[in-house]
């Protein structure tokens, strides 16, 4: 299978699913590096910034549970959140490594920094109505619930159409509309 797919890179290597597919069998094999460089090929077969940082959550879930280096786990998801800013995907799983390095004043300041670029996001386009979720759960992580209540209840404004959502913001104020 692997030579089948290193022939379909050579003769089509802006292909992902071949990358894709690669990386997957290394993975399985634990050939944890060739799995990195199938990723990092991966990355280089779109120029969109939000598939580049989801590869590169996978390429940090390859270090941290493959190669057991956080450190280097760390900087593939600081390198996804430089370029997807809004990736909550990217700051729960930098959370976590932060988490288990012990390391408080990063996740303080991930957090910070998280939560001023979904405000910055909505600043820019206050109708960007899924940031409101966003920024609810990054107030979560922040501890701020002043903060979730407020971006839960200006979301359920938005979509009070959907089932539950006023009576989450409701019971998030203490108080019925």
């Amino acid at each position: 299978a692997i030579r089948t797919l290193e022939r379909v890179i050579e003769l089509q290597p802006a292909e992902p699913f071949a990358y894709e597919r690669l990386a997957t069998i290394h993975l399985k094999r634990r050939e944890h590096d060739r799995a990195l460089e199938a990723l990092t090929q991966l990355a280089h077969t779109r120029d969109d910034p939000a598939f580049r940082a989801r590869i590169q959550i996978r390429m940090a879930a390859v270090h941290r549970d493959g190669r057991k280096d956080l450190d280097a786990a760390a900087r593939a998801l600081t390198r996804a959140r430089e370029l997807d800013p809004l990736s909550l995907d990217a700051v729960d799983e930098l959370l976590a490594v932060l988490d288990r390095r012990g390391d408080q004043a990063a996740r303080t300041l991930l957090v910070v920094q998280a939560l001023a670029a979904a405000r910055e996001a909505l600043a820019q386009n206050p109708l960007r109505i899924p940031l409101y979720g966003h920024l609810a759960r990054l107030f979560d992580r922040a501890g701020e619930q002043d903060g979730r209540c407020f971006a839960v209840q200006i979301l359920a404004f938005f979509n009070a159409a959907e089932q539950g959502a006023l009576e989450l913001a409701a019971r998030c104020a203490g108080r019925p509309f």
